[in-house]
């Protein structure tokens, strides 16, 4: 009973003594050299298990002694014992436990019953294989104890039990579930964060965990002594769940910042961006979205009017343009405001070219004007755009750096765990 510290035992107790008034000559009573008698009718020692802790004494009396005819008496009954054994759990489920069971007179000192073993060792040839546990030894050591009240010495015998536990049910059942769940979490870094169950994803693994820590928890014995080894791995996976899902929701706020149209900051974007993203394995993904924002925001020149109009060898003016047919020279190195005047015209006709080219000018002003709109429109949708997308990309290198991060310490974890466990 571990969570008692209780240990049941099935023994049988061997117990041989010589008592004197029990001797007799065979001779005189035909030949007889053995017989047996009901120990509650003769003589035994009070031998005490001291560290029982049962409910009721076993009810072994009716049991027979077998009686020779020089007094030695054997006395052979199987009795079922409870002891208490304090457990040592640092290193459950891979401990070793060593239990004791204290056999001494109650009543007599040592010289009156002085009590010794017939063995170094309690005899485990009978013993019956536990599912749970294997016996290692049963080793004797006696004692002389002396007391305060007493100057006579107690002698007793100490039957130290040797357990090891059997852990494979506890390494399939606990450890190995929790180590592949453990390995699951890695995943939150690797979803997309348009997915939106990043954080869901990190919270279920984390309550997964904390039950396998509860089962833990009502086998072991309460006591605060030590921290066993499996507990402390549970705790230590605990951490880091929590860890990652702290850094799951941080994560999640950088990628996420861009729509509200903040700007990286410096050092985020030479360290992180820069020198991170490279050292994950992301430089061609952030080498390829600084040229494609750097072309789609610069290339974008509306030229001047004059510019506009220089590059045009020949234009046919709209009928807009006062109906005209006339042909143009617009070659011109005048100022900005001005086209060349046609030529070789009557008085009447220049006045309605004048005015036709007035109007021309100003159809291709309001052309540039709607442009240059145009462009700064398309300027800051590509600067929003930017911002999202560096954002965005701050939260992928964050991701995956976290994601060897928590890889190198997950198993680290595991590996301190199977060397520490012996």
């Amino acid at each position: 009973d571990e969570k008692n510290q209780i240990l049941k035992s099935n023994i049988w107790l061997r117990l041989y003594w010589t008592d004197a008034h029990l001797k007799w000559d065979q001779v005189e009573y035909g030949g007889i050299d053995v017989v047996r008698i009901k120990v509650s009718r003769i003589w035994r020692p009070d031998i005490t298990l001291y560290n029982d802790v049962s409910d009721e004494l076993p009810e072994i009396d009716e049991y027979f002694a077998a009686v020779t005819s020089d007094g030695y008496v054997t006395w052979l009954a199987p009795v079922i014992v409870m002891s208490s054994c304090p457990l040592d759990v640092t290193y459950f489920p891979w401990d070793q436990q060593v239990c004791t069971m204290t056999w001494g007179s109650w009543s007599f000192d040592g010289g009156k019953v002085n009590l010794y073993n017939r063995s170094s060792s309690g005899d485990i040839s009978q013993f019956v294989p536990n599912g749970e546990w294997n016996l290692q030894g049963m080793p004797v050591i006696r004692h002389v104890d002396m007391y305060a009240c007493c100057p006579e010495p107690y002698p007793t015998l100490e039957y130290r039990i040797v357990i090891k536990r059997k852990s494979l049910y506890y390494t399939t059942n606990l450890v190995m579930p929790c180590a592949f769940i453990t390995a699951c979490a890695l995943l939150v870094f690797w979803l997309p964060p348009e997915s939106g169950e990043k954080v869901s994803l990190s919270v279920t693994i984390l309550l997964t965990t904390t039950v396998f820590l509860l089962l833990v928890a009502e086998t072991m014995p309460a006591q605060s002594l030590v921290i066993p080894l499996i507990s402390q791995y549970f705790l230590t996976i605990l951490l880091l769940l929590a860890l990652s899902t702290v850094v799951t929701v941080i994560i999640l706020n950088f990628h996420h910042r861009g729509d509200l149209g903040e700007t990286v900051p410096h050092w985020m974007e030479v360290y992180i961006i820069g020198y991170l993203g490279r050292l994950v394995g992301m430089k061609k993904i952030v080498d390829y979205n600084k040229n494609k924002f750097k072309s789609s925001i610069f290339n974008l020149e509306i030229p001047t009017l004059t510019s506009f109009t220089s590059a045009i060898h020949v234009i046919t003016p709209p009928p807009e343009c006062n109906g005209t047919s006339n042909v143009y020279d617009m070659n011109s190195a005048d100022t900005d405001a001005e086209l060349r005047e046609p030529k070789n015209l009557p008085i009447d006709h220049r006045r309605a070219s004048i005015k036709s080219e007035s109007n021309c000018q100003g159809i291709l002003q309001n052309i540039l004007d709607e442009l240059e709109i145009l462009r700064h429109s398309q300027r800051e949708k590509s600067k929003q755009g930017n911002k999202i997308t560096e954002w965005m990309l701050l939260g992928e290198i964050l991701d995956r750096f976290s994601l060897f991060v928590f890889f190198i310490i997950i198993v680290v974890v595991h590996l301190a765990l199977l060397l520490n466990h012996d």
